[in-house]
């Protein structure tokens, strides 16, 4: 699956992977994998988040409160991989970046399969409670 992907986009979900496995967590949530996005330092994704003043202690807070609850209890137990949501949601980005002709799927990708996804609420809750709308 991952030679689908950039090496950033690879890197960025090994990287998630290895976060959640560490935290004792069953299952990579697509939240999981946004919050490990806010910690890329360059390229158009860090440009969005700094100039929508969106960071890693922003979304840590947050993810943490109701109704989100990310990193509740009820997480832990014995690791399964990628949960269903996110594997729909990759596969949705990997239909993106066909569609815009590229070789191979970009984080960007990702985030654009979270708004296009209808099951991903959490995303435009987060940022109506940030005061930011995610079509700006």
């Amino acid at each position: 699956m991952y030679s689908n992907f950039t090496e950033e986009y690879k890197n960025l979900m090994l990287e998630t992977e290895n976060v959640v496995k560490s935290k004792g967590f069953s299952e990579i949530f697509p939240e999981d994998v946004f919050m490990r996005s806010l910690e890329l330092k360059t390229g158009p994704i860090y440009d969005l988040y700094a100039s929508s003043g969106i960071s890693t202690k922003i979304a840590n807070e947050v993810l943490s409160r109701s109704p989100f609850n990310l990193f509740g209890s009820e997480r832990a137990g014995a690791y399964t991989g990628l949960s269903p949501r996110l594997k729909e949601l990759i596969v949705l980005s990997m239909k993106i970046a066909a569609g815009a002709e590229k070789k191979k799927a970009w984080v960007e990708d990702f985030l654009l399969s979270l708004f296009k996804a209808n099951t991903e609420t959490w995303f435009y809750q987060f940022f109506d409670f940030i005061g930011l709308s995610p079509t700006d």
